[in-house]
């Protein structure tokens, strides 16, 4: 057919033209012979190493951190819509906290003021004021007392309620208030910042992966990235399960289990300010103004599992107040006002009082009411966080800040995390760095910028966010800014060149959490299934062993089935790969006899009683016919809820584990 064709063009092209493209046609055919591996089936090299299950060698291990000689680390192209996903976000779950009322009163420049556009401005009226104070981390006092006149500024706390009455009708007004109230004792020890001193804003949510975070706050992500020029940095990976996971490497440099224990389940623990080196003391050390606003006073970061604070741990905490509005509201609404709004109003409110006294700021957020148990709840969010981002921006509230739109991690427990692309979100959360405008003029900040850019798809990690807090402080020489970082340093500055080729071994990251891996389902052959079958058998065997002390209790699991299971290896040609058969280096010769010697196994099985469905990442050693697994690092992919309610302040690392018998669902109590 291909020589019909030419016969007819020949007369129309120089035979020359005709020759060369004959000869094109025929090299590709022969380097597409040379590239395309001799097996199709890219795991036939496995068969090289025979495994036998009744053989296999099993280690249990606090860490399966393995060396693989991958390539650069390749970040996943995700996608942001499609058939399958937007039926995850068709069921919406809107915040209503009915109609405002016309505020009788305002906050202004620390101090309440009766609003001339209300009914107080024209009426006889007087007010209490609650103050709400913290003890401790787990308690608070509510301190009363009636406002005699207004402008009033006797302020107890950051947190009050105000009740208003008329004295002539039956019209009444209340509202609950957040804003930061400077105390003028704290300030008089404090510096003036310099000016060329950066603040840092830092905006957090619970469980929103960069996909999800651009779903559900579109208009926020447009003026983030447009406007305040944000760069998303792409190769976010996680390297922990949790919230905990996610911020204690941010804050200390450190994971939890490097750091003396805190935990409230083991002995003698210490209060997490006793044990851990949180970043707020370095910047407060620096004459920083420091804020830690967390939502969620029932499983607050801190204090789910961990002892908390013992003592007050930022000039600014907002526990005490979330502690008095959900026992009062719940966690949506503060009255006729969304939660998260006057959550961004009292971040407004820190800016604004600290700006005007010249004074530098570190301030993190975190909110997880609307995101934390819902996929398409955060939507409330949008406008609100647009509105607060766009006010502050156009004010010049932020011309010295670093604001950081984040999440800790991706949703864990919802529907769509058990499919595979919700398995990869859970391990990219949304991280964004603005720097501010002003700083990216000088010549440092060029380079600040310019690196942030270049490290925008380079495999990053919260080790890395914690390195980059120094450079913000105490910004680095310009050699330095130039000068690529050493890759066997586990947290690197997202403000300094960072090696494209940087994988997650180097990066700290055990291979159950790293997404640079590349994963594919598993050909069905004997050989591979005996591996797998195995692996399920003996990880619910250790889970039984763990739950055996505790077997009054807990229900003992057995294996329902195996639901889905992937191997990783080397690529297929990089195994094959010999050398070059050119001179320039441009043709492989892939005729290599490499035997490979280690793999990774990921395996998702569904276990019974109640339906518990666990994903496990195991390494193994064809040499020695070994696996190692590590069972602090599986994860329990689908909501436990209140299952393990009898053992969890006791022994929470058995959670995703046990079933209290209580809990056993009918069907399999005769299991």
């Amino acid at each position: 057919m291909l020589l019909i064709k030419l016969r007819r063009l020949y007369g129309r092209f120089p035979r020359t033209l005709i020759l060369f493209i004959c000869c094109t046609i025929i090299t590709t055919i022969l380097l597409l012979s040379i590239f395309v591996s001799k097996d199709d089936n890219p795991y036939s090299i496995l068969e090289y190493s025979k495994i036998d299950a009744k053989n296999i060698k099993v280690h249990l291990t606090n860490s399966t951190l393995t060396k693989f000689d991958q390539d650069k680390c390749i970040i996943p192209k995700l996608t942001l819509w499609s058939k399958q996903i937007r039926k995850f976000y068709e069921e919406k779950d809107i915040i209503d906290c009915g109609k405002p009322t016309k505020e009788w009163i305002l906050f202004k420049d620390q101090q309440l003021v009766i609003n001339e556009d209300s009914y107080a401005s024209k009426n006889d009226f007087y007010c209490t004021i609650t103050s709400i104070i913290l003890v401790d981390d787990y308690n608070i006092k509510k301190n009363v007392k009636t406002i005699g006149k207004f402008p009033f500024t006797d302020f107890e706390s950051d947190f009050f309620h105000l009740h208003c009455y008329s004295k002539i009708d039956y019209n009444k007004w209340n509202k609950y208030f957040m804003r930061a109230i400077v105390n003028k004792k704290t300030i008089q020890k404090m510096k003036k910042r310099s000016e060329d001193s950066l603040n840092v804003h830092i905006i957090s949510y619970d469980s929103l992966s960069q996909m999800a975070f651009r779903r559900l706050l579109p208009i926020t992500t447009k003026y983030f990235e447009e406007v305040m020029e944000g760069v998303v940095l792409n190769g976010y990976n996680i390297v922990g399960d949790g919230t905990p996971q996610a911020f204690i490497p941010i804050l200390t440099g450190k994971t939890e289990i490097e750091l003396p224990v805190t935990r409230k389940s083991e002995k003698n623990p210490k209060y997490v300010d006793e044990a851990y080196d949180f970043i707020w003391n370095t910047f407060s050390k620096n004459n920083y103004v420091t804020m830690y606003g967390e939502d969620c006073f029932n499983i607050g970061t801190f204090q789910y599992r961990l002892m908390g604070f013992k003592n007050k741990p930022t000039t600014h905490y907002t526990r005490p107040s979330f502690q008095y509005t959900e026992s009062l509201f719940g966690n949506d609404c503060f009255g006729e006002t969304p939660q998260h709004r006057e959550w961004l109003d009292y971040s407004t409110s820190t800016i604004e009082a600290y700006n005007q006294l010249n004074i530098s700021r570190f301030t993190i957020l975190h909110h997880s009411a609307m995101t934390h148990d819902s996929t398409t709840k955060g939507a409330n969010g949008d406008e609100d966080l647009y509105n607060n981002l766009r006010y502050n921006f156009e004010k010049m509230n932020f011309e010295n800040d670093i604001v950081i739109l984040m999440a800790d991690h991706g949703h864990r427990f919802a529907k769509f995390r058990q499919t595979h692309q919700g398995q990869l979100e859970e391990r990219l959360p949304f991280i964004g760095i603005s720097l501010p405008k002003k700083f990216r003029n000088t010549d440092k900040g060029k380079l600040f910028y310019k690196n942030l850019k270049n490290n925008q798809d380079v495999l990053t990690t919260p080790f890395d966010f914690h390195e980059s807090f120094f450079d913000i402080l105490s910004p680095p020489d310009i050699s330095i800014l130039n000068k690529e970082q050493d890759t066997t340093t586990r947290g690197l500055s997202f403000f300094r060149p960072i090696n494209n080729e940087r994988t997650c071994f180097q990066a700290d990251i055990e291979t159950h959490w790293c997404t640079c891996l590349q994963w594919t389902n598993v050909w069905n052959k004997p050989l591979y299934q005996s591996a797998i079958n195995e692996t399920a058998k003996i990880f619910v065997n250790e889970v039984n062993k763990l739950l055996k002390p505790e077997i009054s209790l807990c229900s003992p699991i057995k294996l329902d089935s195996i639901l889905e299971s992937k191997w990783l290896i080397p690529n297929s040609n990089m195994i094959h790969y010999k050398g070059a058969l050119d001179k320039d280096g441009f043709i492989p010769d892939t005729s290599g006899k490499t035997i490979i010697s280690k793999a990774l196994l990921k395996v998702k099985l569904l276990t019974q009683p109640n339906s518990a469905i666990f994903e496990l990442t195991v390494p193994f050693n064809f040499d020695n016919i070994e696996m190692k697994i590590n069972m602090w690092t599986v994860s329990h992919i689908n909501k436990y809820g209140n299952d393990p309610h009898c053992i969890i302040d006791r022994i929470f690392k058995l959670a995703p584990y046990c079933v209290c018998w209580d809990k056993v669902i009918t069907n399999h109590k005769n299991m």
